[in-house]
């Protein structure tokens, strides 16, 4: 959680052309339960559909997602 935080706002950023252009279909953090009332919940991970001419290209923003390189997401 403490590597997603540190990068949230880039990644917030660098999505933003994506989310223009209607490439970022459909985004956001996953909780190991429903959260309730004012408990935020436990974010366990992540999803996140693209659309994209090749699959390589969505690679490709996968890989180049901050992310990724801070290594909250593991794409192996």
């Amino acid at each position: 959680l403490d590597k997603r935080m540190a990068v949230r706002q880039k990644h917030f950023d660098n999505i933003q052309p994506s989310i223009k252009d209607k490439s970022a279909v459909l985004g956001g953090c996953t909780f190991s339960k429903h959260p309730e009332g004012k408990d935020a919940g436990d974010m366990n991970g992540s999803v996140i559909l693209l659309q994209a001419d090749t699959e390589e290209k969505a690679w490709e923003w996968l890989r180049n997602d901050p992310y990724t390189k801070a290594g909250v997401w593991n794409l192996e």
